[in-house]
């Protein structure tokens, strides 16, 4: 395989192989790189969860510390209240007041203390009764048609826990028929109850703070029976009491489903909370997609829980989450864009190459030549011309081998052509292609080829430098060289011909001047002779035989001028009988004169016909003519006309 090709053939492999490890490479680095950004993006969002889980677990433990806080106040009034009326009541019963006295006295009491917690807590209805000797002391109570007070759930409650505040299940109010709660407590020395109603629905509708809630979060406190006892919403929603009653139990019946379903604990080294449970997204089916933490406050009957959108705890999370997949688009556009760019060039480089190969092929040898160092390399060699150059770097002795495979004839030129002074002349002068053909030694056979040698210059390459290519030529060469000498002896030939041509003519010019002179000295004559009807006679048989020899003469030049007549045919519809007979009539007269015979002879049977008749005239005139003039005397001459059917 010759230097240049496989040069070139290995420039093509190595960006084959180049564009291939560089696309794999690729791939595998991109497809490391999602690897990585995913686990990031998971670590990340990982890290942002238990972050908010530690955040939301702070704050459900922190609301159920500010309910009990709140709760225990509450409770220590109602506590007060109650010891207050007691000492109240056993005043008025050392006095012997009646029990009208006392019950006015401590409904009195009732209203007055209520009015004060209406204004330490607005927003909420309460509502303060007493309980004395089992009689309700109430000036808004009416006992209804079948009223039992020992069994009501509340009273009994706070009965079995003498001198406990108990909070009693929410339930309908028999007068006003709305969901309220009854905080008790019972004095048994004095068998005085105070009782307050808590009205639910003022209570979660007034939207009352225990801690600051983030955006969105939400807060319920529940008792076991997953009745919201406080709401405390901050997602900017306003909330009916119905949804919310709805809302709560929902996410209760959710929440004990996951911790009966999963068992899910952690230990909180926390007094106020003996229990907490996390539930985020995984599990966030029933809870509308959201995270919630949940505690049971020791020593109470409530449950704690605190939810929050996901949406809302991963915010930062998808804004990284979006400026990622912005990046990874404009990534893969980018890199979509760059193999797009990468496949043209490949392309291009491709059909670049194929056509340095075709035109590499078509070169037998070629040369880099620098002539600012004196100095050459091979692209593309033969083995002969490799070894004969032995190697050799100097373009001095690649001249010198040039030399011994140069016909003697050519060398001179080619030294001239092919020196370095004129290299660089031709580079200086932007002389960018220069060639001539030359005989060179092919082969140690010592044969004689002919080669195309061209000088080669471009941008491309140094400014110092230029290519010298050798291009068999030989078959071309020869049938240059043959069709060459082929217009040559053409040209020769029509020189000879035109030499002919000229003195055939001068000399046939001589020759019509004799029978012309000759018949214009007969016509002169028959003028002198009119009256002697003899002489006139002989002049007259004179001139025809002179104007016979001119007719001759005509018809040789005719023939020696044929190639050059006109060669187009005007046909018209003539009688060819008639045309004949009047035409030949010529030739019966020549024939009398030169002892020889003319007959015409027709074997026709349509006369009427369409030709050139000048055109048949001239040929048959040179016909027959030639017939009178290779005859000899005596010879019978017939024109014959056939009809071939």
């Amino acid at each position: 395989m010759q230097k240049g090709l496989n040069g070139i053939l290995r420039l093509k492999q190595l960006l084959r192989s180049g564009r291939k490890m560089i696309s794999t490479y690729g791939v595998a680095l991109f497809l490391l790189f999602l690897a990585f950004s995913a686990l990031s993006l998971y670590l990340l969002r990982a890290n942002m969860l238990n972050a908010s889980h530690d955040v939301g677990m702070q704050l459900t433990k922190r609301i159920s510390i500010s309910a009990a806080a709140k709760y225990q106040k509450e409770e220590d009034f109602i506590r007060f209240l109650a010891d207050f009326a007691e000492e109240l009541t056993v005043r008025l019963e050392k006095e012997n007041a009646p029990k009208a006295q006392i019950n006015q006295a401590l409904t009195d009491f009732a209203l007055s203390s209520e009015e004060k917690l209406r204004q330490a807590l607005p927003g909420i209805k309460l509502h303060l009764f007493m309980i004395y000797k089992s009689e309700v002391v109430d000036h808004q109570f009416v006992e209804p048609k079948g009223y039992d007070l020992h069994s009501r759930e509340w009273y009994q409650l706070t009965a079995a826990h003498p001198g406990r505040v108990m909070m009693s299940p929410p339930y309908t109010d028999l007068t006003t028929g709305k969901q309220i709660t009854t905080a008790a407590i019972t004095q048994p020395e004095t068998e005085l109850t105070l009782g307050c109603d808590i009205y639910l629905d003022q209570m979660l509708l007034s939207n009352m703070e225990l801690s600051d809630l983030p955006e969105g979060y939400c807060a319920y406190i529940l008792d076991n029976e997953g009745n919201v006892l406080y709401y405390q919403h901050n997602d900017g929603i306003k909330h009916s009491y119905e949804d919310i009653i709805a809302s709560g139990d929902e996410i209760f019946q959710a929440v004990m489903h996951y911790q009966n379903q999963h068992k899910l604990k952690c230990s909180v080294d926390d007094p106020i909370a003996d229990e907490c449970f996390i539930f985020d997204e995984a599990d966030s089916g029933p809870l509308f997609e959201r995270a919630a933490y949940y505690c049971i406050h020791t020593g109470s009957s409530w449950h704690t829980i605190v939810t929050a959108p996901v949406d809302v705890i991963l915010q930062d999370f998808h804004a990284v989450l979006s400026t990622f997949i912005g990046l990874l688009v404009l990534f893969i556009c980018l890199e979509l864009w760059m193999l797009k760019r990468e496949y043209s060039f490949s392309q291009e480089i491709q059909s670049s190459s194929e056509a340095l190969k075709v035109l590499g092929n078509s070169f037998r040898d070629i040369v880099r030549v620098n002539f600012r160092d004196g100095n050459y390399s091979l692209l593309k060699a033969c083995p002969y011309f490799k070894e004969l150059l032995h190697g050799t770097s100097s373009y001095t002795q690649f001249m010198a081998a040039m030399q011994t495979i140069i016909h003697p004839d050519h060398w001179p030129e080619f030294a001239r052509e092919y020196s370095l002074k004129n290299l660089e002349h031709l580079a200086v002068n932007y002389i960018r292609d220069l060639g001539h053909d030359y005989q060179i030694i092919e082969e140690k056979n010592g044969r004689y080829v002919w080669f195309n040698v061209r000088i080669l210059f471009d941008e491309s390459l140094d400014v110092y430098e230029s290519l010298i290519s050798f291009k068999q030529v030989d078959a071309e060469k020869i049938k240059e060289i043959e069709e060459h000498q082929l217009l040559k002896d053409t040209l020769e030939m029509s020189r000879r011909n035109e030499i002919a041509k000229n003195t055939f003519f001068a000399n046939m010019s001589h020759d019509m001047r004799t029978p012309l002179n000759g018949i214009l000295g007969l016509c002169q004559l028959a003028e002198h002779k009119k009256g002697d009807a003899a002489e006139l006679e002989n002049i007259i048989r004179r001139i025809n035989l002179t104007s016979g020899q001119l007719l001759l003469l005509v018809d040789d030049i005719l023939e020696v001028s044929r190639p050059e007549m006109q060669q187009s045919l005007t046909p018209v519809p003539f009688d060819l009988r008639t045309f004949l007979t009047s035409n030949l009539d010529v030739f019966r007269v020549m024939a009398e004169q030169s002892q020889r015979s003319f007959a015409i002879k027709f074997d026709i049977r349509h006369s009427q016909v369409v030709g050139d008749c000048q055109k048949l005239r001239q040929v048959l005139n040179n016909l027959i003519s030639n017939s009178f003039k290779y005859s000899n005397d005596g010879a019978h001459i017939e024109c014959l006309i056939k009809e071939v059917y």
